[in-house]
């Protein structure tokens, strides 16, 4: 792993937290949690900023899938 690709995924991770992912999101995940719509929203964004960032090449498609399943995880355990 190079410095440039750790850049790259802790920058989509911060623009999908903190830039897109709207105060309304943050509040409909808590409180309904699973059933949030805006939770698979939230996690869409983050694949989709994964995917520009990495280039949608497919040596990284387990890697994308592998963060985004873990940031989901966390975001349901919140």
């Amino acid at each position: 792993m190079t410095i440039i690709f750790l850049i790259k995924i802790f920058l989509a991770h911060l623009i999908g937290d903190f830039l897109l992912q709207p105060e309304a999101w943050v509040k409909a995940k808590s409180l309904y949690k699973i059933k949030s719509k805006f939770l698979y929203r939230h996690i869409l964004v983050h694949t989709i900023l994964l995917l520009i960032v990495l280039g949608f090449q497919p040596k990284y498609y387990l890697g994308i899938l592998l963060i985004v399943t873990t940031h989901f995880l966390i975001d349901l355990a919140k």
